[in-house]
């Protein structure tokens, strides 16, 4: 989940490791982490994308049964630069400004973010700065938003049938429309939890209180973001 990364990025991985280890380790965990997850990535993880496992399929039929007849159209697809730009540049540029749909859509999803990337920014002032904690201490609370992610992955596994029934009754075109009803939700949990974190960011009050606020936040991005 993509939600996980801004999550978890700013947790200081290599003061936990070891507090007398130097800036630089900050770096090499980051690289050993990152590079353990990508070998097992492309061990791991099996191909998804039907066109190219129908065209595998295809292919591995004409040499088994010597058809020639059986093809996929993925096969004939061109890679040429033009036909990249054209499809990662063009296309997407000409839904934005032509699906309103789209258009609303994006426009949130990049506000949502501008709000979250900038709350996270002042997670150090709040528990470092301003509460004193440590420096491990003073990262701790992002694990709160970690919490809420998980605490609402159920709202989009209880929507993802009524989405695919709706797939099915368009005749398998998606419909994005009905992204829209738990993407409300979210947006009022996003709206709580940035409000309660503001109100109580304030040394005098308890620091669990900002820190369960933070829960509402990564549960409200989670489910905008489904």
């Amino acid at each position: 989940m993509e939600e996980f990364g801004p999550m978890l990025n700013d947790l200081d991985v290599d003061d936990l490791v070891n507090p007398h280890l130097s800036w630089r380790w900050t770096e090499y965990i980051d690289a050993i982490w990152t590079f353990a997850a990508s070998v097992l990535r492309v061990f791991a993880l099996p191909e998804l994308c039907a066109p190219v496992l129908l065209k595998e399929r295809a292919q591995r039929l004409r040499k088994e049964k010597a058809n020639q007849d059986l093809y996929h159209p993925h096969e004939n697809m061109k890679m040429d630069p033009k036909s990249i730009v054209t499809k990662q540049f063009t296309e997407p540029l000409r839904m934005l400004f032509t699906e309103p749909m789209v258009t609303c859509k994006a426009f949130y999803a990049s506000f949502v973010c501008a709000l979250l990337y900038m709350t996270l920014e002042v997670f150090p002032i709040v528990f470092l700065e301003n509460r004193r904690c440590g420096t491990v201490m003073s990262t701790l609370p992002f694990l709160g938003l970690f919490v809420g992610v998980l605490a609402t992955v159920f709202i989009n596994l209880a929507n993802q049938p009524r989405y695919i029934r709706q797939v099915e009754e368009a005749k398998g075109k998606p419909v994005p429309e009905t992204r829209l009803p738990p993407m409300a939700v979210g947006g009022v949990l996003f709206a709580i939890g940035l409000s309660w974190f503001g109100w109580t960011a304030d040394p005098r009050f308890h620091w669990i209180i900002p820190v369960i606020a933070t829960a509402f936040i990564g549960a409200g991005f989670n489910v905008i973001f489904q």
